[in-house]
């Protein structure tokens, strides 16, 4: 079965949005750790993706199935708000994807008591943990945020 790393991190601001970019040094530090890039950004813009191909927030990651493509290596940074069904429903979809075939990182929040922490314990074969706060990259400055809550 393809490798599920879990990356969990802190919550951004509930008023950045679901558009918010992950910084470049997080993404190729899981793909080294990997050993391979991403092929894949599920859930993304064109704005804000992190691979050459993407899904966007109208193609919909959660009922796109399968993704496009041959199986590949995916990541998945999902919308921090409740949308969709929460951190869960994204949680079960890069699960799912796996079973299938993918390799996907999920960058959600460090939240191992959750409901989704839960579930994500229980399925993913790695999970992996930062060692401070993200800085996510703001859409309209382009910079990235200080003092992540």
């Amino acid at each position: 079965m393809p490798q599920v790393p879990l990356l969990q991190v802190p919550r951004p601001p509930s008023s950045s949005g679901n558009s918010w970019k992950t910084p470049r040094y997080v993404v190729t530090g899981v793909e080294l750790w990997l050993g391979d890039r991403f092929t894949l950004d599920a859930a993304a813009s064109e704005a804000n993706a992190l691979a050459d191909r993407f899904i966007s927030h109208e193609e919909d990651a959660l009922t796109h199935v399968p993704w496009p493509g041959e199986p590949g290596v995916a990541w998945l940074n999902p919308p921090y708000s409740k949308q969709g069904g929460g951190q869960l429903a994204w949680a079960e979809r890069a699960h799912l994807a796996s079973v299938r075939g993918w390799t996907v990182a999920l960058l959600i929040p460090a939240a191992p008591t959750t409901r989704c922490g839960v579930f994500c314990g229980l399925n993913a074969d790695e999970i992996l943990y930062t060692a401070g706060r993200i800085g996510f990259i703001d859409p309209t400055t382009g910079r990235p945020i200080r003092n992540n809550p």
